[in-house]
């Protein structure tokens, strides 16, 4: 490993491990307060969580700045969203069939999420996309995906599934990662995987705010119809500029150089991170 590439992989690791500790430090805090105390230093915690990737990227000023940057999407970048329906109904899926599965095997995994829209929407929703994305899919991959970004996105995607230090998590935070950093260096921009992520997180709060019955299926059947209906218009754009679907797996799929870079970074300091958020998924499966 060139010094250049351990001396990004150092940075990213540490912005993680400062990410991650912000965040344990903030729930340690709350869960010792009275409710509305609490609900205070989960909001600080948040939006400090949200800004110190932002801040810190500032202040390391990594290389590599056009991998993604800040500016909106292009005109024709725009193709991308057509696949936002089909994202939301994937994980979704996805999410459930592991949940279902790690139940067969003893494990159930309930969130703490409370059921008031306000701070659903702010707090399950908003703020984790914000700090998440520019954690994920702005602070890690602009050091490290110089050059063809396809190890950076790994990179990253790895480092976002492992965040959730959740067992039930982790598979399909993995592939929403790979997805999303997918969409962020094919655009250039990271507002674009902060809009699917922020809806995906929205859906996800109406599903905990209808429950169980009638509302809830329909809402459903309106995702899936939704899915469904972008399957035409994605086989039109395939033909008039490109498959939309290639392009991303392009952006995900390795070559030998880019497995060559990935082991570079998992056998750098990256791994810190990384084997501190299997220790706590770890500690969350015998809690």
């Amino acid at each position: 490993m060139t010094g250049e590439t351990k001396r990004q992989s150092t940075s990213v690791a540490i912005s993680v491990v400062l990410f991650l500790l912000l965040r344990l430090v903030g729930e340690a805090i709350a869960s010792t307060l009275s409710p509305t105390a609490a609900l205070a230093a989960e909001a600080a915690t948040l939006l400090l969580s949200a800004l110190f990737p932002l801040l810190l990227f500032l202040w390391m000023r990594p290389c590599a700045a056009s991998a993604v940057g800040f500016g909106l999407p292009r005109k024709r970048d725009l193709r991308y969203l057509l696949l936002l329906p089909l994202f939301v109904v994937s994980v979704s899926l996805l999410a459930s069939a592991l949940t279902a599965v790690f139940e067969r095997l003893g494990y159930r995994y309930e969130p703490a999420l409370s059921s008031d829209p306000l701070h659903l929407l702010v707090f399950a929703a908003l703020l984790p996309a914000l700090s998440e994305e520019l954690l994920c899919r702005y602070l890690c991959i602009v050091p490290l995906g110089d050059g063809r970004p396809t190890g950076a996105v790994w990179i990253s995607a790895i480092l976002f599934s492992v965040l959730h230090t959740n067992p039930v998590q982790i598979p399909y935070a993995l592939f929403a990662g790979l997805f999303l950093g997918a969409v962020a260096v094919l655009t250039r921009s990271v507002w674009v995987p902060i809009l699917f992520h922020l809806t995906n997180n929205l859906v996800s709060a109406v599903f905990i705010l209808l429950g169980e019955g009638v509302r809830k299926s329909l809402f459903e059947g309106v995702l899936l119809s939704l899915a469904v209906l972008s399957i035409p218009l994605l086989l039109y754009r395939w033909k008039r500029s490109g498959s939309i679907l290639s392009s991303l797996l392009d952006a995900v799929r390795p070559r030998k150089s880019d497995l060559l870079l990935i082991l570079e970074h998992l056998l750098s300091p990256i791994s810190i991170p990384i084997l501190l958020c299997l220790w706590l998924t770890t500690i969350s499966c015998f809690a």
